[in-house]
């Protein structure tokens, strides 16, 4: 029977944790390491609610480049946006939208009544629409209903704050969930450790002044993560001559983090990683990695280092902003591709492509590129009741 590398007591009913939280779209994790009390604790309030807290952090990349959990949940809508006036939200994709839908009732000299409707989706329009017909039944001499193609023309602030006490121990348990995972199933064998000071910062909230984790943008890692990959990467590493188990978080691939959880290890040197995608649920486990020295002053004397760190983190978000508009700007080319493949074929049963099906699509991709690379707002009647 294990024990629970929190509390030391017996696992008598298995619980499930994360190594890499499940929001950041990880799916590795282990029913050997944490008790269902302990696990639970990590929930409540008394615990600080360092996992959520870790994982809001992200929530604008989350949202941007539409990383689900490892259960397929999507990242959630932030609201609380405004441009020019309208409450917008932002959808999963980085997908901007009118918070609200507006109705404008207008009566002419005759006595007959028109209704302006505005929504921020079809589904939205479509609600009206129906609130109408319930106010005044359901006969329209005419219902007119276009579908307009708008831009965000302005810069819309979007607040990404990272750090603070709960991040650090976020960081912290991650590595030592990493550590024990390993040792139960038995990529490493742990020799006796006493784990006490740990757990009292992670369990029991004590040594709240915990200087041991940090960003740090100084201490190298102990692989090559390519510019483009946007995987989550957790490296644990033991040093005899240092006295030190301490380990590297990265989140999306290039934020990173680092944490001392032992400093008076006096095992053999190890150094191990894993790499979870964000996409799938097949995780990487690297083995024999080259293990390097490791300067805990980065950590503990963030004074010192801030101004490089800070740097590395501009960086690393400015990567990521690119990897997200790269995707974007694909998106949108492909679906101008396809939206116009299906207006020009709609109905065609014919075996070959004739010149005026290429002339028309050309001049259909060409039109609807032109308006979505210079931002020209653009109108498209719809039959809303279809």
């Amino acid at each position: 029977m294990y024990k629970c590398i929190y509390c030391n007591a017996d696992i008598i009913e298995k619980s499930n944790e994360h190594i890499i939280h499940s929001a950041l779209g990880s799916s590795l994790q282990s029913n050997r390491i944490i008790c269902k009390e302990c696990n639970n604790y990590f929930s409540t309030k008394e615990s600080g609610y360092i996992d959520n807290k870790f994982v809001e952090q992200f929530v604008v990349i989350r949202n941007l480049l539409n990383i689900k959990s490892n259960r397929g949940k999507m990242p959630p809508v932030i609201k609380k946006l405004e441009h020019e006036g309208s409450a917008i939200l932002l959808e999963p994709g980085g997908r901007f939208a009118y918070q609200k839908s507006k109705r404008e009732e207008v009566k002419d000299e005759e006595g007959n009544i028109q209704f302006n409707i505005s929504a921020p989706n079809l589904e939205k329009a479509k609600e009206q629409l129906e609130h109408v017909k319930k106010q005044y039944g359901k006969g329209f001499s005419s219902l007119d209903a276009v579908l307009r193609k708008t831009y965000i023309n302005q810069p819309i602030n979007l607040k990404l704050i990272i750090g603070g006490e709960e991040n650090t121990k976020a960081v912290a348990k991650i590595l030592y969930n990493f550590i024990h995972y390993l040792d139960r199933e038995s990529i490493i064998t742990l020799p006796s450790i006493d784990w006490s000071n740990v757990q009292n910062y992670l369990r029991y909230s004590q040594d709240p002044d915990n200087k041991d984790t940090g960003i740090d943008y100084v201490n190298p890692i102990p692989y090559s993560i390519p510019e483009e990959d946007l995987a989550n990467y957790v490296f644990i590493s033991g040093s005899e001559q240092q006295k030190l188990i301490y380990g590297h978080v990265i989140v999306f691939g290039h934020i990173t983090f680092s944490a001392i959880i032992h400093s008076e290890y006096e095992g053999a040197d190890f150094s191990y990683g894993v790499r979870q995608p964000v996409d799938n649920k097949q995780e990487q486990i690297f083995l024999e990695l080259k293990n390097q020295k490791f300067n805990p002053d980065v950590i503990r004397d963030k004074e010192r280092y801030l101004e490089v760190n800070i740097e590395g983190m501009r960086n690393s978000l400015n990567k990521i902003l690119k990897i997200y508009t790269e995707r974007a700007r694909k998106e949108e080319q492909d679906r101008i591709i396809s939206k116009a493949m299906s207006e020009v074929f709609e109905g065609y049963d014919g075996a070959y492509i004739t010149k005026e099906h290429i002339q028309k699509l050309s001049s259909k991709i060409a039109e609807d590129f032109v308006n979505w690379r210079y931002r020209i707002d653009t109108d498209s009647s719809i039959d809303l009741e279809k």
